[in-house]
């Protein structure tokens, strides 16, 4: 039928709960003990979620949720704070984070405050050299992981690609127009 002949109602009838298991990881086989999120959380927060267009979109998610419960016990001022993971009908859902309201490229095209150029790089480079010395690579840093607080100082977020320091990348996304060899 062509899909101008099909009304709103058709296309609502024919839609089909896609089962939890297709796009969410079973907590039962993840293998590591990842801190469960409480039931409701606090409006400062959000759950960051799989994105569809990427092979087995929980992988990486989990896979970020594991360096981030190693990085509990190393917090650091200068990498975003990781609450805890919501697990909804035994299944993963995503890592709790705190919110920041700007990304480096947004917070300077847009013109929102200042940026003192040396305290903000020294901020950066410590937060980077804090992984360093626990054996791990942030392996995607750009302008969009790195959020501005309002002090105006850098927040170093998506552990997404996070390896231990000379290992194989397990997952290769990273950034358009930011990847080697691009």
């Amino acid at each position: 039928m062509p899909k101008a002949d099909i009304s709103f109602d058709q296309i609502t009838k024919s839609l089909e709960a896609v089962p939890d298991g297709e796009i969410f990881a079973m907590v039962s086989t993840l293998g590591s003990n990842l801190m469960h999120a409480p039931v409701t959380t606090p409006e400062n927060v959000y759950t960051k979620r799989p994105t569809p267009q990427i092979g087995h979109i929980s992988d990486f998610l989990v896979a970020e949720a594991e360096v981030l419960e190693l990085l509990r016990q190393y917090s650091h001022q200068n990498i975003f704070r990781y609450h805890c993971c919501q697990i909804v009908r035994e299944h993963f859902i995503g890592p709790v984070l705190d919110i920041y309201s700007h990304d480096l490229e947004t917070f300077v095209q847009d013109k929102v405050g200042s940026i003192s150029h040396g305290p903000f790089m020294a901020a950066l480079e410590s937060a980077i050299k804090h992984l360093h010395s626990h054996g791990l690579a942030h392996n995607n840093l750009t302008s969009s992981n790195i959020m501005v607080n309002k002090e105006g100082i850098p927040v170093l977020i998506d552990f997404g690609e996070c390896q231990p320091i000379g290992s194989h990348l397990k997952y290769i996304r990273g950034t358009p127009g930011w990847n080697i060899g691009e």
